[in-house]
């Protein structure tokens, strides 16, 4: 049974004393005969145990009552706004169990009585999420309407059409001055301004944006998004700022957004890329501020700037956080840890921060495998006084991926001294001048690398010298260097650079652009 009353601030309360079950309309088993006190139900967040004989009392539950029957705007009719649901749940030899009643609402003074339950193996096939469309987010006339489309999102990935209040879906508007929302989704233009719709099914929430602007001569926005080196974007989402409309790029790069308002001043153009894994791979803006009302508003090309998944790890914890900071800023997505993850496939480029933890064999192999698939890698090597058994490590993989082993490193007993010049020949030129020229680079102390051979060799990015003797404290190799054919690799022989020195950050940003091209051959 159900009791409940209503209270000053308009919210239903209720008192539910589940009796007895008269029928079932599933069995999954004989057990399921009732509930008893296996079982623990919820209505409406609140949840408690099932006594022995089936019964259970709830107390203090609320519903919302702010509207009646035509929705947001009209008088609250004593009548819940959202359908409520009982839902049992239990673990039974090892197995979850799961039963659950009809949709309901509650009124306030009468007594409601829960139907019959459906008892299940499977999790309720309930929305865990919506996904709110709009037809038309934009109207441009006082009683225009257009008509929402919501899709449930289950546990299992699996899609719903709950548009219709059949399928127990309610709707609220934040403004029914503006705009109003029928029981089943068809929004109806009021007056200008904005109003935000709301969709509400088993507790999952979504909302979208209307906006109304009677007598506006609606322009069509069209451009091109282009990457930074002007080849077209496919598939780029294309958003217009604040009016929540969109586009996806076509695959030339071209999109087209149409009922585009004229008189709510500058606009924004927002453009982003996903990978297929659904990481942001790509971002670019541009803000309009001159329209061609009832026509079409060309704004030209928006440059999309990639952005990268980094990972850093390590056991250089103040290391790590400087460079997080100096790679976010790029517009990068940096993730800071200290462990290799098992699974490193996402990322698109890996910056080794440490000086004491040697790279395990496995580690190896997963780095070796991440530059074989065409990813950037930047290693770290130190003086061989305090480090060597990471030296031999980051030697050992080196070597396992080269086309020309015999690298060392850590050579020289202690430390090369500096100056410490970039060779402007490193390869080709390109990793020191694009896209800053640097000159130096300023650690606290180097150790060195043997078997690079002698400047101007490409693969020597930095030297100090011992005795009059250049000797190399940075290398770098491409895919022509790599048995596999592709990737990058940069190192540099000490990690307490990255606090020191005036050109620090164009130095990480010509290293990154450098690794950020690993899946081209050359430079």
């Amino acid at each position: 049974m159900t009791a409940f009353r209503i209270n000053a601030n308009n919210r239903i309360r209720l008192l539910i004393l589940f009796t007895a079950m008269a029928s079932v309309s599933f069995f999954s088993a004989g057990a399921f005969a009732q509930l008893d006190e296996t079982w623990t139900i919820t209505v409406n967040g609140q949840s408690v145990q099932v006594n022995p004989d089936g019964s259970f009392k709830i107390s203090n539950i609320s519903a919302a009552d702010l509207f009646g029957p035509g929705g947001p705007g009209t008088l609250a009719d004593f009548l819940s706004d959202d359908f409520l649901r009982a839902v049992a749940v239990r673990t039974f030899n090892g197995v979850t169990q799961y039963a659950f009643s009809e949709p309901f609402q509650i009124t306030n003074g009468e007594t409601f009585v829960i139907g019959p339950m459906t008892f299940t193996d499977f999790p309720p096939p309930f929305p865990d999420s919506l996904n709110i469309q709009v037809s038309e987010p934009v109207l441009a006339e006082i009683g225009q309407t257009t008509q929402l489309a919501v899709t449930g999102i289950l546990a299992d990935g699996g899609a719903i059409d709950v548009t219709l209040r059949s399928k127990w879906t309610v709707y609220r508007t934040s403004n029914p001055d503006i705009a109003t929302v029928g029981q089943d989704g068809l929004v109806t233009a009021e007056g200008p301004g904005t109003a935000f719709i709301t969709a509400v099914n088993e507790g999952a929430t979504s909302v979208t944006k209307i906006t109304v602007v009677p007598g506006d001569p609606l322009t069509t926005i069209e451009g091109f998004v282009m990457a930074e080196d002007g080849t077209p974007v496919d598939g780029a989402d294309v958003n217009i700022q604040p009016m929540d409309l969109s586009a996806v790029t076509g695959f030339d790069g071209s999109f087209q957004i149409s009922d585009v308002p004229t008189e709510l001043g500058a606009l924004s153009v927002d453009v982003t890329k996903s990978s297929s894994g659904g990481l942001l791979i790509g971002v670019g803006s541009r803000d309009i501020t001159t329209f061609a009302p009832g026509m079409v508003t060309d704004i030209g090309i928006i440059t999309m700037k990639q952005v990268l998944n980094i990972l850093l790890f390590g056991d250089r914890v103040g290391e790590r956080g400087i460079l997080e900071g100096k790679l976010a800023s790029l517009g990068h997505i940096v993730v800071n840890q200290a462990v290799l993850p098992t699974d490193i496939s996402l990322f698109d480029a890996i910056w080794h921060v440490s000086s004491d933890t040697p790279l395990s064999s496995s580690e190896q192999l997963r780095l070796a495998d991440f530059v074989s698939s065409g990813k950037g890698l930047y290693l770290t090597g130190e003086k061989p006084g305090c480090c060597q058994s990471m030296n031999d490590t980051v030697e050992t993989l080196l070597n396992l991926i080269l086309i020309e082993p015999g690298i060392i490193i850590g050579v020289n007993s202690y430390q090369v001294p500096g100056p410490y010049p970039f060779n402007q020949n490193a390869m080709d030129g390109a990793i020191t001048t694009d896209p800053n020229n640097i000159s130096f680079w300023s650690p606290i102390v180097a150790g060195g690398i043997g078997g690079l051979g002698l400047l101007p060799d490409r693969n020597i990015l930095v030297t100090g010298a011992v005795e009059g003797n250049e000797v190399p404290v940075g290398g770098v190799w491409d895919c022509n260097d790599l048995i596999s054919g592709a990737g990058r690799v940069v190192l540099l022989m000490d990690v307490n650079w990255f606090p020191n020195g005036n050109s620090v950050f164009e130095i990480i940003e010509n290293i990154q652009k450098f690794l950020s091209k690993a899946g081209e051959c050359g430079p």
